[in-house]
């Protein structure tokens, strides 16, 4: 009786299409409600779980006759197609797997002079299942529980070892090319830049200039890529407040680093790992939203020339690009400021990292891990 056990609200199959307005389908214990206002359609529909008889009373309001209609249709066949204010009762013997459809269906518009909803009611639902039982025994029927058990042994699917996590994320893409245009510092001349020195190649390097800004307070990795094949490949320093290539320690707020091989000559790329020109050399550090950064990137071989990729990526959602201004007059003279960002292009940035004990727990019991670490 009513919408309760093998008509409950979860065995429904409901359709909601609200359209540019509202379509609802609500149960409850013993009335199913539908209704649209300016929507499309509010459909429920269930399959009869056996032969049996169904009966059950429906009350449609008909808020937008000749647009709005409300149909009733049990295996196929439509026992109620109303457009006017309605209410009737319907009794029917049903088979097995014979579907009974609800249909309020709307013209997409709201009643002339009116936002009532079109709405119908179904109440006093009642399933009485054929009793197919031979002789005069008044079988009544009964519900109960059956505890399944799996006796197999686990399989346990493990995915290979590894020592590395692969993370994918997405890049803001800033391109640029080292060539003998740019200005020139000699690197051994200044302190802060004597980490990046190729001591055993004394002389000057190119350096090539380019601004950004970010929208949010975050963490940003930069990794940059280029097809410099000399020793070392690039490096890049970031200011704050401005370069100066006549003190290029000035403003100075982060830089990549190099490798040696213990005689204090560069070999490369400092990733964990990583070999002397492999594609990546990676920096992280905070950056604050709306402040004007410079990224100075250079070669570590003297006189080297060539071009490069960064992709930088934030930890959170902020982005890499350029504010803009603009000023709007308005009628009575006063003046908007419009502040707008727009970001660089994005591409997706595939990232091996080496794992270590401190990321265990990122990883155990984590469904997550399978996309870094592997599947089985």
């Amino acid at each position: 009786v009513g919408f309760t056990g093998d008509f409950a609200a979860g065995n429904w199959s409901v359709v909601e299409n609200a359209g540019g307005g509202d379509a609802y389908v609500d149960f409850t214990s013993t009335t199913l409600t539908l209704g649209t206002l300016a929507g499309n359609d509010a459909i429920a529909m269930i399959p009869m779980p056996g032969d049996g008889t169904i009966s059950f009373d429906y009350d449609y309001n008909g808020a937008d006759p000749t647009w709005d209609f409300f149909m009733i249709d049990v295996d196929g066949n439509q026992v109620v197609d109303v457009t006017d204010p309605t209410t009737g009762s319907f009794s029917s013997a049903v088979e097995t797997s014979w579907l009974l459809v609800f249909h309020l269906e709307d013209d997409g518009a709201a009643p002339v002079g009116s936002n009532d909803p079109s709405e119908a009611v179904v109440s006093n639902f009642v399933f009485e299942p054929a009793t197919n039982l031979p002789g005069p025994i008044d079988f009544i029927g009964c519900w109960g529980y059956i505890t399944g058990e799996d006796k197999a042994a686990p399989v346990i699917e493990c995915p290979p070892n590894t020592g590395t996590g692969t993370i994918v994320k997405n890049g803001y893409t800033l391109s640029g090319t080292i060539d003998t245009d740019d200005p020139t510092v000699v690197v051994n001349d200044w302190s802060c830049l004597i980490d990046n020195a190729q001591p055993a190649s004394a002389g000057s390097r190119f350096v090539d200039i380019q601004a950004f800004q970010v929208d949010e307070n975050d963490i940003y990795t930069f990794l940059v890529q280029s097809d410099v094949t000399q020793t070392g490949n690039v490096g890049f320093a970031i200011y704050q407040g401005g370069y100066d290539i006549n003190n290029p320690c000035e403003n100075i707020i982060a830089q990549s680093d190099i490798t040696n091989d213990g005689q204090g000559n560069g070999v490369g790329n400092p990733l964990p790992g990583a070999q002397a020109n492999d594609a990546y050399v990676r920096l992280a550090l905070p950056l604050q939203a709306g402040v004007t950064y410079y990224l100075a990137t250079t070669t570590f071989t003297p006189d080297a020339t060539g071009n490069y990729t960064y992709s930088i990526c934030s930890d959170d959602d902020g982005q890499v690009g350029f504010f803009d201004t603009t000023y709007v007059t308005n009628p009575d003279w006063s003046v908007d400021e419009i502040i707008t960002f727009t970001p660089f292009p994005t591409s997706p940035v595939t990232i091996e990292l080496p794992l270590h004990c401190e990321d265990f727990d990122a990883i155990y019991n984590n469904p997550a891990s399978l996309s870094i670490v592997g599947s089985p």
